[in-house]
């Protein structure tokens, strides 16, 4: 074997890893594990060995240590010694032993990370052994080391022809130093050292932080390097290469599932150089192959009790495992598939369970796009609420009413939601906004209506009549498709899918439900939002905002002619009678489950109109002029009003407002109770501060309890903590509340100093570097405000414990944060309707005692 001296341009130093070699029979390797926990490309290979699958001979450099190139060569001299052929010497022609040089990571990141084939063939090789395959394949190696490795475009090298040959090796050699350089290197080491500093520096690639991002990988991670010998299955007719899935990906039925191509290598079928055929195709072609991959595919999956995706390749009839990895499946067959595995004995329904991924779950309930044929990308924004949908363009009220009287799904987009859109929000079937984050004003209303939401557009603009994408203007009425789950944006009508419901998710959520400890209420503000709740059986409403009551066509004006001042008495009866039918009829639907009304909240100025249209509209609708309406929007106005007059210091300072509230709820409790409909209540203060605040409103509210009979009504006063100092003196609220809910949205917001509505594009630039490993307003930031909450916990329970705590916010939907709330001792917890199935399974999976999500 020769190991050739490299140029001295080639820093080595670095190749200090410990080598871990497919010869050795790996002690360590835990079956159990590797069928619960995700495992690296090199540990599925090694699996497969202890199995006697055939695999190519590999060994595998982990990322963390460090590697001379002597222990380099000892790899290489085992892998000679296994195959019986040598590296690095010309004269050996086509029984040199080449390589492939690929990436291995935990998480399967199909196509993000790069690799490289053929590597260590040379011109010598290939004159010796002067076969076609051979000199197609040291051209495909010229061209893909000179894109990867020297970053020549890949346009540069034309199309390989039907049958490679050695003028056309040297032809390529001559386009391969034109822009490299340099030649090609005929060293086999050195061609190995490049390929391997290559791929571990894939890690870093754009399209690698990507879909890190994307998946919440840890950013610090890093890729171990697999060498493996080379097997072509494009060396003769007799050869061939596939993926092939153990079930079907769509449906889960149990039969072999894939593609398969004669005399080619798999990054032809990848790259799309060659056309695949079924893999029945196999079948007819090199049966005996095909029985044998049928075995193994069996006997691989049955291992890892999981669907397998295998890439094979067969070279003059004998077949290779070159990889297996679970196969990427839809939601459907993942259920599917785990119940099979139950009704064939193979699992247990609480193992079966335990492997359910809470991943993919929207899939079940909202229109999906099944493909994006036609559709040409636009922008990308956050997703805020999932599902997609196609529609016409509007962005104002009166196109929106236009469109959606001739019976047109309509796009609603704003530069940001406020409170008179609420109209054409809930007439549109999806929205769009150019600021905003999860948990802003649009966010929030289209997550409890179920309908698709994309907030934090990039280069969005939106003008009166028509948005501008990145200096490309669409007028309304022109057709887009959302997708509220990726937060993608398109031109034209996507093809959308319609989830039928699912009884196998009925299963798992009837298993869920014997063996959870917490109770998922959904946040509802409205009759309708509880209509479209009830199919998912909370137990109740654990959180109605309000003032998102206040926000309907029926309410709104004569709430702002309230705030104006305008025929205050009048304004204020019809107010209270309108929020007691409201309540009245939630009372009615939910048949004795609880509500939980958290008073309002927001400041004032946000009720009135902001554009000069609306105050035309509302002048007229009071008799008043503009001027009037925009003297007292001054004077309520203010710099800073998330932290201004809003929550309980509305109910201290204008003390009518709650006086209102908690009349029109005591009176239709009462109405409600005497037509023999049990009621359950609770009042919650929000945006307190100190006790004092609290105790000052709950004495008010029981003074106002005594005009009402009362009796045989549950109902209780509690209070909302958001504000940092409530959090820090939550040992006295134990004392004085009846329960305590914690608002995560806000209380993210002010221990964080980050504003939930204007820093989306703040949030993503440091989840891309590495600071925030998830957007802490979707999954709590345990460093701060975990530690906050905790504190806060253990301050109640040492008062009490059996307090009763709960959790409403976006968090309450997360997995990861209902395994933290789990750990602190809270038990209620209450999201949007459309999480429940995932909080419900997070909450069994914790009850459980299983970490795995």
């Amino acid at each position: 074997m020769a190991f050739s001296k490299l140029m001295v341009c080639i820093d080595i130093s670095f190749l200090n890893h410990f080598l871990s070699f497919s010869q050795e029979k790996f002690a360590c390797l835990d079956e159990t594990k590797l069928n619960i926990f995700p495992a690296s490309k090199a540990e599925h290979l090694k699996a497969l060995e202890k199995l006697g699958v055939p695999v190519p001979f590999f060994f595998v450099v982990p990322y963390a240590q460090l590697l001379f190139f002597k222990d380099l060569q000892e790899g290489l001299l085992k892998l000679q010694s296994e195959s019986g052929k040598v590296w690095n010497d010309k004269n050996s022609g086509e029984h040199g032993l080449f390589v492939s040089v690929r990436s291995s990571f935990s998480v399967s990141m199909p196509g993000m990370l790069d690799s490289l084939l053929n590597v260590g063939l040379t011109f010598g090789h290939a004159l010796e052994g002067n076969q076609e395959y051979l000199w197609r394949n040291y051209i495909k190696l010229m061209c893909n080391y000179g894109e990867l490795v020297e970053k020549i475009d890949k346009n540069r090298f034309p199309k390989i022809s039907e049958h490679a040959t050695q003028q056309e090796a040297l032809k390529f050699e001559k386009i391969f130093e034109q822009y490299a350089g340099h030649p090609f290197p005929q060293d086999s080491n050195e061609q190995l050292i490049k390929a391997f500093l290559m791929v571990k520096n894939s890690w870093e690639n754009p399209r690698a932080k990507i879909y890190r991002f994307h998946e919440n990988i840890v950013y610090s991670s890093g890729v171990d390097v697999i060498v493996q010998m080379m097997v072509f299955g494009n060396l003769d007719r007799l050869s061939g290469t596939g993926i092939v899935f153990t079930r079907n990906p769509s449906t889960g039925k149990k039969e072999l599932f894939g593609e398969y191509s004669i005399q080619a290598q798999g990054e032809d079928l990848v790259s799309g150089v060659t056309t695949p055929g079924p893999i029945a195709l196999l079948e007819n072609e090199l049966p005996h192959a095909y029985q044998t991959l049928k075995d193994l595919s069996e006997k691989i999956e049955d291992f890892f009790m999981d669907m397998q995706d295998i890439e094979f390749t067969i070279e003059k009839e004998k077949l290779w495992i070159l990889q297996t990895r679970p196969g990427k499946r839809t939601k459907i067959a993942e259920l599917n598939i785990l119940l099979q595995y139950v009704e064939e004995g193979r699992l247990n329904m609480k193992e079966a369970f335990q492997r359910l991924s809470l991943k993919g779950l929207e899939q079940l309930h909202h229109p999906y796009l099944e493909s994006l044929e036609g559709l040409e990308i636009l922008g990308k924004g956050l997703g805020v609420s999932p599902g997609a949908v196609s529609g016409v363009l509007a962005t104002c009220k009166e196109t929106v009413d236009f469109f959606v009287k001739e019976g047109k799904n309509v796009i609603f987009a704003a530069q940001e939601t406020h409170c008179d859109d609420i109209a054409s929000i809930l007439k549109a079937s999806g929205v769009i906004t150019s600021t905003g984050g999860m948990t802003c004003h649009g966010a929030v209303v289209t997550r409890g209506l179920g309908k698709p939401c994309v907030t934090s557009v990039q280069g969005l603009q939106v003008c009166q009549h028509s948005v501008i994408f990145s200096n490309r203007t669409f007028l309304e009425g022109d057709f887009i498709t959302i997708d509220g789950t990726t937060g993608e944006i398109w031109k034209g009508i996507g093809i959308l899918t319609t989830p039928t419901e699912c009884p196998n998710l009925k299963k798992f959520l009837d298993f869920a439900q014997h063996h959870n400890a917490i109770k998922i209420y959904v946040n509802a503000d409205t009759s309708q939002d509880w209509q479209s709740a009830a199919p998912f059986l909370p137990h109740g409403i654990g959180l109605c905002r309000s003032e998102h009551m206040f926000f309907q066509d029926t309410h709104l004006p004569w709430f702002q002619a309230w705030i104006l001042g305008i025929q205050k008495e009048k304004s204020s009866v019809i107010i209270r009678d309108l929020q007691e039918e409201d309540y009245k009829n939630l009372f009615r639907l939910l048949r004795g489950k609880r509500l939980t009304v958290r008073l309002l909240d927001p400041p004032l100025h946000e009720f009135l109109p902001s554009s000069l249209e609306a105050e035309k509209i509302l002048a007229q609708k009071l008799e008043i002029s503009v001027d009037v309406i925009k003297q007292i929007a001054s004077e309520l106005r203010e710099k800073n009003p998330m932290l201004g007059k809003r929550g309980a210091r509305l109910g201290l300072t204008r003390p009518e407002i709650y006086d209102l509230q908690i009349h029109a709820l005591f009176k239709a409790s009462e109405h409600v109770y005497k037509e023999g409909i049990s009621v359950n209540l609770g009042i919650m203060i929000p945006f307190v501060m100190t006790p004092e605040e609290f105790v000052f409103i709950k004495n008010r509210i029981f003074q106002s309890s005594l005009q009402y009979n009362l009796s045989g009504i549950d109902w209780n006063v509690g209070v909302m903590i958001e504000v940092p100092s409530a959090a820090i003196q939550a040992s006295f609220f134990a004392q004085e509340a009846d329960f305590i809910c914690f608002g995560t949205n806000d209380l993210t917001q002010m221990t964080l100093g980050i504003s939930r509505d204007d820093t989306a594009g703040v949030i993503k630039h440091y989840q891309s570097v590495g600071i925030f490993s998830q957007d802490p307003f979707q999954s709590i930031h345990q460093s701060s405000v975990g530690k906050i909450i905790s504190f806060a916990c253990e301050s109640i329970f040492k008062v009490n414990p059996n307090f009763p705590l709960s959790v409403c916010g976006e968090h309450g939907g997360d997995p990861e944060s209902i395994k933290f709330f789990y750990s602190l001792g809270i038990r209620e917890i209450s999201c949007s309707a459309y999480r429940i199935t995932q909080a419900k399974l997070s909450g069994a999976k914790v009850t459980l005692g299983h970490s795995f999500f």
